[in-house]
Order: structure tokens, then sequence, then C-alpha cells
């Protein structure tokens, strides 16, 4: 054999070996994308079966809610309304989210949750104490002003009563002006909030213009 055969020979085999460990490169990428689409598979079977449970669980609460509201109709006018169905009928919420705030609920309940299921979180809670409050020590002359102030309340509200061990839960609404009314902080929790909103207001007022 010549040396120029040699020599291919062994190019032909460094060529050879170079190809065998690209394709178990290959091999190695190809096994590591088939377990990251079995991780993805698991992941979205776990994600589905989280999406079934929590349409299964808003589907409880809806029926809840229903057998809450509805049973009031069971019920002869001279005989007296269960407790839970006298709260849910009670408790009057607007429709506007932007003037609703948490005091220890999280905010982002209050903005996806449907009326009836914020009014069942706050019977399951024992929020049963509900107060309002006229502002009427406090300039609001526009709503974006009406909701800092409800804000303001219902964070006031969680620290001070958390500081002094008595951490409270509930809800802040604001109601605006009427031709009537003064502005308005409706409260929903589990304690009185009164001491805490007069010490709001002297805390918060404008001191009269001269």
């Amino acid at each position: 054999m010549s040396e120029n055969e040699t020599e291919s020979i062994q190019a032909l085999q460094q060529e050879l070996a170079q190809k065998q460990s690209e394709i178990e490169q290959l091999r190695e990428q190809v096994a590591a994308l088939q377990e990251s689409e079995r991780v993805l598979r698991q992941r979205l079977r776990d994600t589905e079966s989280v999406a079934t449970d929590l349409r299964n669980v808003s589907s409880s609460v809806n029926d809840l809610m229903n057998l809450f509201m509805d049973s009031p109709k069971r019920f002869e006018q001279n005989e007296q309304l269960p407790p839970s169905s006298a709260f849910l009928e009670s408790v009057e919420l607007q429709n506007d989210k932007e003037l609703l705030f948490g005091i220890n609920i999280k905010q982002e309940f209050l903005q996806q949750s449907s009326a009836s299921t914020i009014k069942y979180y706050l019977f399951a809670c024992q929020c049963t104490v509900r107060e309002e409050f006229e502002i009427v020590n406090l300039k609001i002359e526009t709503k974006e002003q009406l909701a800092l102030v409800a804000e303001a309340f219902a964070q006031y509200v969680r620290l001070t009563s958390l500081s002094e061990g008595n951490d409270l839960q509930g809800i802040v609404e604001a109601l605006g002006a009427t031709i009537l009314e003064s502005p308005m902080l409706k409260y929903y929790g589990d304690k009185t909030a009164e001491r805490y909103f007069h010490e709001f207001v002297q805390a918060y007022s404008r001191e009269p213009e001269h």
C-alpha cells in the first residue's frame, strides 16, 4: 500500500470518527428535545387539570351562591331568612372595581371576582360588620381622588390594626358624592373600623383655607 493510500485511509477514518461524534451529539440533542417535549406535555396536562379544577370550583361557588340567593324563595314571608341569605342580600356592591379596596384581601381577587363571589367570601370570612363613613372633611373633586382616599383608608386600617395585634379583614368601597349626600366609604369587615376612620380623618384632613 502506497503512502498516499495510507494517508487517504487515515483521513477517511478521521472523517468517519468526526461524523460519528457529530451523530452522537445529534442523538444527545434529540434526546434532550424529547425530554423537553415530555416535560412540556406534562406541564400542559397539569395546567389543563388546574383549569378544570378552577372551573369546577367556580361552578361550585356559583351553585352555592344560587342556593344562598334562592333560599329566601323557599321560606314564607313570616319566617326569618337564614343568616347567610340575609347577609348576602344586605351587601350592595357597585360595579366599579376601581373604587373597591381590600384590607388583608388581595386586590387581584377583588378585581377578578364577581360581586357574588366577593359577597360569599366576606360571609365565609365572617366579615359581617357593615359600616358607612361619610367623608366631610376631605376635599374630593375627582374619581381619582376618591379612589386615593379609599385606598389610603384601607391601608391605614390594615397597618394600624396589624401594629396593634388586632388585624382586620374586609373591604372598603368608595361612593361618589350626590346632590344630597357627601362622598362615602362603605366598609365590610370582621371587626369594627369606626375608630380607625376617625383617626384617619383627623390625620389627613386639610386645614381650611384662609
